[in-house]
């Protein structure tokens, strides 16, 4: 199966999810496929109907006329392209061809292809380290094939004389198996690699997702890694960059908490490992072992590199190598031909050079066993620093950092957040990324420190508390005061340095601040008496003449609690002021498009009294009184079902009446799957209820009404507040009340009560 995933970031509309805003070509023209959305609408995935050319370069578009749930469209066009998988399948042999299978149970096949041998010449296999040989028949087409003892650690070669005595020397570089299984580490096992290269026309801001078909028979639990190639020692090596693990039927990447992929061009390669799961890592990142309980991990960094942080994330596994360090070293040059190196640089185009920037690593490392790091230079190897690191819990990670002593290079900012340098309700606090680790004694010491000022007021500094994080590479600044809304700031760090006292010199930062605007009512929308009797299919008299609400309250229901994986708005308001009998007082708003909303119910409250108050209560569970005051009848047959792993995510069902049976359906196949654990139910007593507040100058009272069906608001209980009867023949307080507003107020509940 082929697809292509592309994730936004947030919600999208899906009437703008098309074949003509979103398109794939390849070299034969636009590819066919079909599209879904996931992940809340905010994941596109693309699948072609027919299969991909293999190893072929396809280019995938976005247009502008994508657009998210508040209709704001892209700002620019997209386009990235992407290589097919190689699946054709292989040729024959090639002639002269020799493999040499992983030893088993102290055994090594050796074979060669047709015209690897003469039919007259000698062939002797050879065993060097055990100080073995044994001849092998050479069939009539010169190609043979023979066992010896072996193990991995050992050194093979086959030796062919022909008839005049001419000798020829053929050494075996690396055993490997017909179904493609090669060695790993001293203690062998199964590898799978998948290759793949990263295009992007700009630099992601989040990682990047791959995967790749399975070997058959891969077990679901199998697990793998993911890196990078690089330079190091002058010649090609490999960088870890993330994990891998079987995901959807798929050998794919599994950041968090590694990385992940990052690089706007790069090569990659993912690594499974079935059989001894993460005995492949050991190999992979250049672990040597003096003795049965050490290990020594090393990292590479390129000259003129300032700073590394990496975290080494203890996994289950264990490594009983018992060669010595030098026999293992050496092992690992001959059977890989590679260290690996954690490569610190930021691909900035083909050909360009390699600009420093900081960035974190993750290294999967054996459990529960000492480690010892050691820092080369990645070109000349030259030992620089190292040090021990206590066992590692599994599951677990330790943080380990490095700086030049020799730093004379100024701190730079290479990350901010909010990413669009504007502060707004949901982002208050701004985030900065620096390429090496900050003083902070140099903060405490400043007297001004980190500071905000107008842009062309110089004289106005809106200062705050900060925080260093992550080994003092992030920092979290938020001002005491709130800041005017709809301006632009200017953020100056001239206090920051880094631990070897070079100052920040970059200019200040530009931060704004967003200015909330109208976008209701409008020219086009706006509602008025006339469009609300049109929406309640009531004659005009029965709606206030002076329309204006005294109050008003709202319940949402996000993405992940929906029907539909869409934002949903409800919204309650009462009519202020003086109401003739027939008034319909009581209005229902659907807002979930706020640049459009529209009225779906009504109600004729008791035009005696005044409205204070009202609060929206959704999918509560409670029992009204009966008698006189109250008519539960239509509310206690309701069932209310709740997702048994979340409780908030709930849906009030009226099996008898049932008005919105497509939407009871879709929420019920998207949140009581029983392999999620299914939902619970529980009987009577269920729905949406808008509470009020109203008084005159005898009673005041709450007000309850359903308003769990939008067309159909139904008046269901009461309770009195106050009594300035004449009479005095009510249960309540005396004296006139006036109840201004009204809070609705939760017990502390345990998970399993939470309803």
């Amino acid at each position: 199966e082929t697809s292509v995933n592309i994730t936004f970031s947030e919600p999208l509309e899906p009437a703008t999810v098309t074949a003509q805003n979103l398109t794939c070509s390849g070299p034969q023209g636009p590819v066919a496929g079909t599209m879904s959305m996931t992940e809340n609408n905010s994941r596109i995935v693309f699948r072609p109907t027919a299969p991909l050319i293999p190893n072929t370069t396809y280019t995938f578009s976005i247009s502008t006329n994508i657009k998210d749930l508040a209709g704001y469209a892209l700002e620019t066009p997209v386009t990235f392209s992407f290589t097919s998988l190689d699946t054709l399948p292989p040729a024959l042999p090639a002639a002269a061809v020799i493999t040499a299978t992983i030893p088993d149970e102290g055994q090594t096949t050796i074979s060669a292809t047709q015209g690897t041998a003469g039919v007259h010449d000698t062939v002797t296999i050879i065993n060097q380290t055990q100080e073995l040989s044994i001849p092998a028949l050479v069939n009539p087409d010169g190609s043979f094939s023979t066992s010896i003892d072996a193990e991995i650690m050992d050194d093979i070669v086959i030796s062919i004389t022909d008839q005049a005595g001419n000798q020829t020397i053929v050494a075996i570089e690396q055993f490997r198996n017909p179904d493609g299984s090669t060695v790993i580490g001293p203690e062998g096992g199964q590898l799978f690699v998948a290759g793949f290269t990263v295009e992007c026309s700009t630099t992601p801001s989040i990682y990047l997702n791959a995967a790749a078909p399975l070997p058959p028979g891969t077990a679901d639990t199998a697990h793998g890694i993911v890196a990078r190639v690089v330079p190091a020692y002058g010649s090609a090596a490999l960088a870890v960059v993330d994990t891998a693990k079987v995901i959807d039927g798929r050998f794919a990447t599994s950041s968090p908490p590694c990385p992940g992929i990052k690089d706007r061009i790069g090569r990659y390669a993912m690594f499974l490992n079935e059989d001894q799961r993460m005995a492949m890592n050991l190999a992979l990142v250049s672990m040597v072992a003096p003795g049965a309980h050490h290990s020594i991990l090393e990292i590479l960094i390129e000259e003129g590199m300032l700073q590394h942080y990496a975290k080494l994330y203890g996994f289950v596994a264990s490594f009983n190598g018992s060669a010595s360090e030098e026999t293992l070293l050496d092992f690992y040059r001959k059977m890989f031909g590679f260290y690996t190196s954690f490569d610190t640089t930021a691909a900035g185009g083909v050909g360009e050079a390699l600009a420093p920037i900081y960035q974190q690593i993750c290294m999967p490392v054996p459990a529960n066993e000492p480690l010892k790091v050691v820092i080369r230079d990645s070109e000349t190897a030259e030992l620089i620093d190292y040090w021990d690191v206590e066992p590692i819990t599994p599951y677990e990670h330790a943080t380990i950092f490095y700086t030049d002593r020799f730093d004379t290079k100024p701190p730079t900012v290479i990350g901010i957040s909010p990413i669009n340098h504007v502060l707004d309700g949901y982002h208050k606090k701004i985030t900065l990324r620096f390429s090496e680790s900050i003083d902070t004694m140099a903060l405490l010491g400043s007297a001004e420190g980190i500071y905000l000022t107008p842009e062309e007021q110089d004289d106005i500094k809106y200062t705050g508390v900060w925080q260093l994080q992550e080994g003092n590479t992030v920092l979290v600044f938020e001002t005491n005061k709130q800041l005017p809304l709809g301006q632009n700031f200017l953020l100056h760090l001239g206090e920051v340095k880094d631990i070897n006292g070079n100052a920040y010199v970059d200019p200040p930062l530009h931060i704004a601040t967003y200015q909330p605007h109208i976008i209701f009512p409008s020219a086009e929308h706006r509602i008025t008496r006339q469009t609300i009797a049109a929406s309640l299919n009531v004659p005009i008299d029965q709606i206030p003449n002076n329309l204006w609400f005294s109050d008003v309250d709202f319940a949402t229901r996000n993405p992940h609690e929906s029907y539909d994986g869409r934002w949903h708005a409800r919204l309650v308001a009462v009519a202020g002021g003086e109401l003739k009998p027939q008034d319909h007082s009581l209005l229902t708003f659907d807002v979930t498009n706020p640049y459009n909303p529209r009225v779906d119910g009504g109600f004729q409250t008791d035009s005696r009294y005044i409205q204070r108050g009202v609060r929206f209560l959704e999918n509560v569970n409670l029992i009204p009184r009966e008698g006189s005051w109250a008519n539960p009848q239509f509310w206690t047959r309701r069932l209310l079902y709740y997702n048994r792993k979340e409780p908030a995510i709930r849906l009030t069902i009226d099996p008898e009446t049932a008005p919105y049976p497509e939407e009871y359906d879709r929420w019920v196949a998207r949140h009581c799957r029983e392999e999620d654990g299914g939902c619970g139910v529980i009987n009577g007593g269920c729905g949406d209820i808008a509470v009020t507040t109203v008084d005159n100058t005898t009673y005041s009272y709450l007000w309850a009404y359903d308003i769990t069906a939008h067309n159909e608001i139904r008046w269901m209980s009461s309770r009195l507040l106050s009594d300035n009867g004449p009479t005095r023949s009510y249960e309540a307080p005396a004296g006139i009340g006036t109840p201004f507003g009204l809070t609705a107020l939760r017990p502390q509940l345990s998970d399993d009560q939470r309803l």
